[in-house]
């Protein structure tokens, strides 16, 4: 479950809200999977389809991600 949604990030931008629980990485169910293992999916710069479940109903969320800035100390 999203229990906070970093304010100008990727994730803000595709809509994800807290509360959100994620179904599904590109059609692949993340049921099983640990929050490293969901970290990992979404590591790499690219576009994945997340299906979240909020409210009761599923919402299919387009998650562009992007290399992280040179100049960001993490």
């Amino acid at each position: 479950m999203a229990a906070f949604v970093a304010p100008n990030s990727a994730a803000e931008a595709a809509g994800v809200q807290v509360g959100d629980v994620i179904c599904e990485i590109d059609g692949h169910t993340a049921e099983k999977l640990s929050i490293r293992g969901i970290r990992s999916r979404l590591a790499t710069p690219s576009k994945r389809l997340l299906t979240v479940r909020r409210d009761g109903k599923n919402v299919r969320i387009t998650l562009q991600l992007h290399a992280p800035d040179a100049d960001h100390c993490e």
